[in-house]
């Protein structure tokens, strides 16, 4: 076991790893959570020509094509996506 760090529940005190809060936030697999979607548009000149790829949480790609000569990445707003990729040809 040496080399191996302990597990979080070994170290930290009960009250750090969030015991109670599932109770206090309405029972256990009903926590309040709030989720909201951002957009965000990227202009950055050395993006231009790399071709990107957007994918949801599950990796279903949702859309996928080249930056402009502009440098300018949209990612909307009203779709899941949850990573960007960027390659250089």
């Amino acid at each position: 076991m040496d080399g191996i760090p302990p597990p979080p529940s070994a170290v930290l005190p009960r009250t750090m790893l969030g015991a109670g809060r599932a109770s206090s936030a309405g029972g256990l697999g009903r926590a309040e959570h709030s989720a909201r979607r951002a957009g965000a548009t990227v202009t950055a000149p050395a993006l231009a020509g790399m071709r990107w790829r957007m994918v949801d949480f599950d990796e279903r790609t949702l859309a996928e094509g080249v930056v402009g000569a502009d440098g300018v990445l949209t990612i909307p707003a009203d779709q899941p996506v949850w990573l960007t990729e960027l390659d250089r040809p």
